[in-house]
């Protein structure tokens, strides 16, 4: 410890560094949820994994009315510090809108983007994916802002992918955003993951791609969900030798408790 007068060591000023980091971490950790929700008719968990202290990565769960429960992950461009306080910036804003509860998941989106844009700079940006399920009709209504595009995998293993539905948020002023909807039935299974899963690099330089993602989803797929989210984790870990190269999150929820059409 240095005293008045005194220039800190190299040595005392990493170590206040990490000390830093490490209080940084423990704060952005409590931003995620403290465990998934007791949602009717759906199981569901996440799992972040940042590739420094603190990344750019979230997810979250959000009660939206009785039966109904909302699943975000997001991605901000960029890593460490400065990724970090735009995604709580991007946290924030899509929490305030719902809590608001005024419009739907569309006119939400355009709240959140037009804020978003407006206080980062034009090299920042971010992936999003929001889905709002309601157990009473299995109905799905989901927007994926310019990210991975999720896996859907139904009973029987046949597996659908819902893709883009508009562009990054923080890019453009005028951003045009749409939803679909996609009916879940009980044991389909839905995992949505960071690009710093499909994008992590091998050995040999392969990625790690969507083929072994939905391979890896599909042999863990009786797991229970938080069991599920490890273990793919670990196989993208392993696949690059020990760790990813980028934040890794990923999101998933299994229908449970209902029937009804595919």
């Amino acid at each position: 410890m240095s005293f008045p007068g005194q220039t800190a060591t190299v040595a005392e000023r990493r170590w206040s560094h990490a000390a830093e980091m490490r209080s940084a971490r423990r704060v952005q950790s409590r931003l995620l949820p403290d465990a998934a929700p007791s949602s009717v008719g759906l199981e569901c968990a996440g799992l972040c994994l940042p590739d420094r202290s603190v990344g750019g990565d979230f997810y979250d769960f959000l009660t939206i009315g009785p039966g109904r429960t909302a699943l975000v992950l997001g991605d901000v461009s960029g890593k460490g510090v400065p990724a970090a306080l735009l995604m709580a910036t991007l946290r924030a804003s899509l929490r305030c809108h719902y809590a608001i509860g005024s419009g739907d998941l569309v006119q939400r989106l355009q709240c959140v983007n037009r804020l978003f844009g407006e206080s980062t700079a034009m090299e920042h940006y971010a992936s999003l994916f929001v889905a709002e399920f309601d157990a009473s009709s299995g109905r799905l209504r989901y927007a994926n802002c310019g990210h991975v595009p999720p896996v859907l995998l139904r009973r029987g293993l046949r597996v659908e992918r819902l893709d883009a539905t508009a562009g990054p948020l923080g890019m453009f002023e005028d951003w045009v955003c749409q939803a679909n909807e996609a009916v879940l039935a009980e044991g389909d299974l839905l995992v949505v993951v960071s690009d710093g899963a499909t994008e992590a690099v091998g050995g040999r330089g392969e990625t790690f791609g969507d083929s072994r993602l939905v391979a890896a989803i599909q042999a863990n797929r009786e797991l229970r969900i938080a069991a599920l989210l490890r273990a793919v984790a670990d196989e993208v870990r392993s696949f690059c030798d020990g760790g990813p190269p980028d934040d890794l999150t990923l999101v998933a929820a299994r229908v449970r408790g209902r029937g009804g059409p595919r």
